[in-house]
Formats: C-alpha cells, structure tokens, sequence
C-alpha cells in the first residue's frame, strides 16, 4: 500500500478505537456517588452537602473502567467520610453495568444493603427528577 492509504487505514483505526474508549469518559462518576451511592448508604445524609473527590482517577483496561471516589459527608453526631470503588463496565449493545464496593467508612451508620454493595453487576438506571423534593434526585 502507498503511503497515503497507510495513512488513510490509520486514521480509521484510530477513530473507531477513540469511539470505543469514549463511551467511559461520557459516564459521570462522581455525579454517580453523589446522586445514587451515598442516599442509598446513607438515606438521611443531606446530598446537597456532600463533597465529592477521585481518590484515583477513572482508569480504562479493555472493557471496564475503575475509579475510587472519596465523598466526604454530614451525618448526625460528626462529618464522615466513604471511599468506594466504582467499577463500569460497558456490555452488549452498548448497555453499562455497574459494581461498587465500599472500601472504607467512617460512619458506624447507614444501611450497607444497597444493591450496589452486594458485589454484582447492575445496570445502570437513568435518575430523574423528584416532583416531591426538587432538590433531590431519585432513580426510576
């Protein structure tokens, strides 16, 4: 091949593996931990309080994604801290599935039976907006 259809195939591949790699980057981890992890670990805590952090940042290895994120919260006697590990996985189809495991926590409160925490794989399910608290998010 000449030159210029190297270059041709090359910039091809290159497309369709940035397109591959994209579709973590597209996913909002810390919007994740803060909407749907930490109401469903700690359903009182105020979310709106929250602080949120990447403990490790979103790192990609084939078809997953890893990151830890810490998230820093009010609870009732003294503010406490969680770190989680978030794991994405891009399935069939496009579908995202989804896998957390609480690393460390500070709080001696809050209900660990979150589906998230159980060790499986969950699909991700859109969050939308509560008509009963506007500032709250709930999942369908």
């Amino acid at each position: 091949m000449k030159k210029p259809a190297w270059l041709v195939v090359g910039f091809i591949m290159l497309n369709l593996l940035s397109r591959q790699l994209a579709w973590a980057a597209d996913f909002d981890f810390l919007n994740f931990a803060k909407q749907t992890i930490l109401p469903c670990a700690h359903p009182t805590a105020p979310i709106e309080k929250a602080k949120l952090e990447f403990a490790k940042e979103p790192k990609e290895e084939g078809n997953l994604t890893k990151t830890r994120v810490k998230i820093f919260y009010e609870g009732w006697l003294k503010k406490n801290a969680m770190l989680v590990e978030i794991v994405l996985r891009k399935c069939c189809e496009g579908a995202l599935l989804v896998k957390v495991e609480v690393l460390e926590e500070s709080a001696g409160t809050g209900t660990m039976q979150c589906k998230y925490f159980s060790g499986g794989w969950f699909d991700i399910e859109p969050i939308q907006q509560d008509k009963t608290n506007g500032d709250r998010l709930k999942q369908r």
